[in-house]
């Protein structure tokens, strides 16, 4: 929180906590108590047998520290966390799946990962379904009114998080003027042709 009002980085958390746990909890079964809605009925349901199984484990690069929030508010489910740059732990969950092993839960990584690598070999389940919590379902209130996803099925990997500075951008402050950039069009400015370096894309993580 900054002056009262949360930051940016609150609102990923609060976000990550109700997406990974939709996504954790989801088991297609039938609730009681018809005075609940269906959703919530589904909720109880699936948070009851997600604590009865009592553990987690999430592979997940760039936003760790959100894992000790979700651990406070779901105590009774163990969180065991895979971390490391996207492209280490694409390699590391091709390995497990051609061992056919199945420890992963939930991957949160980079587009690079989860597309080009992840979802390439078919290691995703849809994500879609296990979306349960109506602040996550209602797109009234999303961006463009509308979930995104990576994915051309738009089933698979779940963008809950964009910002304009995700993409960093630096550059040499004796040489530029900050005034010369107002958006990201001036980059194609002839005349800074041959004076921009930028990683390989192709290369996650």
């Amino acid at each position: 929180m900054t002056n009262g009002y949360p930051t940016f980085f609150d609102f990923v958390i609060s976000l990550f906590i109700r997406v990974v746990a939709a996504v954790l909890l989801f088991v297609n079964t039938c609730g009681a108590g018809e005075s609940k809605p269906g959703w919530q009925r589904e909720w109880e349901k699936t948070l009851g047998a997600a604590k009865k199984e009592g553990k987690v484990a999430i592979y997940i690069s760039g936003y760790e520290e959100v894992l000790p929030d979700f651990q406070k508010e779901y105590p009774e489910i163990i969180v065991t966390a895979v971390s490391g740059r996207g492209s280490q732990i694409g390699q590391r969950l091709i390995a497990e799946r051609r061992g056919e092993k199945f420890l992963a839960d939930v991957v949160s990584s980079g587009g690079v990962t989860t597309y080009q690598q992840l979802h390439v070999a078919k290691l995703f389940d849809p994500i879609k379904p296990a979306l349960l919590l109506p602040e996550i379902t209602d797109t009234s209130k999303r961006y463009q009114g509308m979930h995104h996803y990576a994915d051309p099925e738009k089933q698979y990997i779940f963008s809950y998080v964009g910002s304009a500075t995700y993409g960093s951008v630096s550059y040499n402050t004796k040489l530029i003027d900050a005034k010369d950039f107002k958006s990201y069009w001036d980059l194609l400015n002839s005349k800074w042709k041959g004076k921009i370096i930028s990683r390989d894309i192709r290369v996650p993580g």
